[in-house]
């Protein structure tokens, strides 16, 4: 914790940008196979706002059904984390952000497939460390 055990980063909420649920053949060959997700950043100019995207994408040859969601976490950032700047707000979104939001959209996931069929998805958990550290070695390339 931080100053007065304050939060580094606040959850303010989220919204859904976009969901896809499709048995359309056509359509699932567009996705990529398995399970994919892409978590991405934007932060107000004076570092006291930010938004957390995770774009998921699921692909089940199988069960011939392919998924796609964009949902939005708005967060609040702490003084503290503001002075060390960008970068480790960064890292704290990447990390914290999305154990944050990702049990929403997994729930997301799991409801409108529960829908559908008697086989409801379970995402897998994400471990966001690693996450981190694979954008941060991509973006070193």
């Amino acid at each position: 914790m931080t100053e007065n055990n304050a939060p580094i980063i606040d959850f303010k909420g989220y919204s859904i940008k976009n969901l896809e649920y499709t048995r359309e053949v056509s359509k699932i060959k567009n996705y990529k196979a398995g399970f994919n997700y892409v978590p991405s950043v934007k932060v107000n100019n004076d570092y006291s706002k930010a938004i957390l995207t995770l774009q998921i994408t699921l692909k089940r040859d199988d069960e011939n059904f392919g998924i796609d969601i964009s949902i939005q976490g708005q967060f609040a950032i702490s003084s503290v984390m503001v002075k060390e700047g960008k970068n480790e707000i960064a890292k704290a979104l990447f990390v914290n952000g999305t154990a944050i939001l990702f049990p929403y959209a997994r729930s997301i996931i799991s409801m409108i497939t529960g829908l559908d069929s008697s086989s409801t998805v379970l995402l897998p958990t994400v471990n966001t460390m690693e996450l981190w550290k694979q954008s941060k070695d991509n973006n070193n390339q």
